[in-house]
């Protein structure tokens, strides 16, 4: 049920996804939706970030209910990942105009 729920709103907003049925976050206390971000010019290495929901963290580390969603960034892998990303989102100018003006 929270799967399709997940799915219907990414596209609703018409985020693109790829199902993963062998995706391991390597950490069991996730639980229901886990997700990962990756980038196809970072080679076999290629996630960015990673995470999920995770309900019975705080109990079982003897806190109290506290559910919630967690991430981890690679932020040597982001920092790899953005000069193949910044020059396709980055429209550059047509025109430049620049204010001149007597101090």
């Amino acid at each position: 049920m929270n799967f399709a729920a997940v799915r219907e709103i990414l596209d609703a907003i018409e985020i693109p996804y790829t199902l993963n049925d062998r995706l391991v976050r390597g950490l069991d206390y996730y639980m229901r939706t886990a997700f990962e971000f990756t980038h196809g010019a970072l080679g076999a290495q290629n996630a960015i970030l990673g995470g999920g929901r995770y309900d019975g963290l705080s109990e079982a580390l003897g806190g109290p209910h506290a559910p919630g969603i967690g991430f981890a960034i690679g932020e040597d892998r982001l920092v790899m990942s953005l000069p193949q990303s910044a020059e396709s989102a980055i429209r550059k100018p047509d025109v430049y105009i620049a204010p001149l003006a007597r101090a």
